[in-house]
């Protein structure tokens, strides 16, 4: 039933589930009054306070270049075509709006404009503190505080739940090798490698994880960049993914059965002897005897 895409649940608006509402991603469906702006996902709730030189953390809502040339929303690929979408930088505060935002390092917050003549343009959004209140933390860094690796929510989520489901259960390339099942990875490592509660749960599904990469030659990620290495050191100077792979392939398997089988007859063997020299030894007429 197309994976349960097909839903009878009509959810606050149309075409947004409660499923979608604060799960890290903004929604367009999603941002709107009746969905409470979707949480915290499309920064609603965000002044235009921001902290870094870059404006990396600016989460406010200007959406008007400097020329003032209208922001076209960041999921949309309309006029401009473009890379910077949440799925490849999901910390930047990318998705469903149109507000000016700073994703990949350029000298302050921009964004592609609806001007078919004009690409993108940088923003005014004035300058690192100018305005916050006293004491006011940009709410980037609020959320980024506030993450838990898992919420007690119904069903649980968090990075670490975000994660798992993600990359599923290791066996599908598909899964295991997406740009969403690296993203989920960094963003688990931000926020569960020391978290006292489940860092060990994180800790065995990120090398589940990184074994099922290393299995299909997907090693790009960076979440993984270490365990790669190691595994490369261990297993010889690159030759442990043919390693691995050999060991996952039909042949290794029948390989194994057939020392298993061979082990079992072995073992009939030997018993057979035992159970004759002591028949024998039972049924010997002794000399004294004779």
């Amino acid at each position: 039933w197309d994976g349960g895409d097909c839903t009878t649940e009509s959810g606050c608006n149309t075409g947004c589930l409660p499923e979608y509402i604060n799960d890290g991603e903004c929604d367009s469906e999603c941002f709107v009054e009746a969905c409470q702006f979707d949480g915290d996902d499309c920064f609603y709730r965000a002044t235009e306070c921001y902290g870094e030189p870059d404006a990396s953390d600016y989460r406010g809502h200007v959406n008007r270049t400097k020329s003032g040339k209208e922001c076209q929303a960041w999921d949309s690929q309309f006029p401009q075509q473009h890379t910077r979408t949440h799925l490849n930088y999901p910390e930047a505060g990318l998705g469903g709006h149109n507000h000016c935002r700073n994703p990949d390092g350029e000298a302050g917050p921009w964004c592609y404009t609806t001007d078919l003549e004009t690409r993108y343009e940088l923003c005014n959004v004035g300058q690192p503190w100018q305005h916050c209140k006293q004491n006011e933390i940009p709410r980037a860094m609020q959320l980024a505080g506030g993450i838990k690796c898992i919420t007690p929510t119904t069903p649980p989520s968090g990075p670490l739940v975000k994660f798992e489901a993600t990359c599923g259960n290791g066996e599908n390339h598909g899964d295991v090798c997406s740009r969403e099942c690296c993203n989920a990875g960094k963003a688990a490592g931000a926020f569960c490698s020391n978290d006292e509660e489940y860092s060990a749960r994180y800790r065995d599904y990120k090398m589940k994880v990184a074994f099922s990469q290393l299995k299909f030659n997907c090693t790009s990620c960076s979440a993984f960049s270490e365990f790669f290495s190691n595994a490369d050191t261990i297993l010889g100077l690159g030759g442990g993914n043919s390693l691995i792979r050999f060991a996952d392939s039909f042949g290794f398997k029948v390989l194994v059965a057939a020392f298993v089988i061979m082990l079992m007859l072995l073992c009939v063997i030997a018993a057979s002897i035992a159970r004759y020299v002591y028949q024998r030894r039972q049924y010997a007429v002794p000399d004294a005897a004779v």
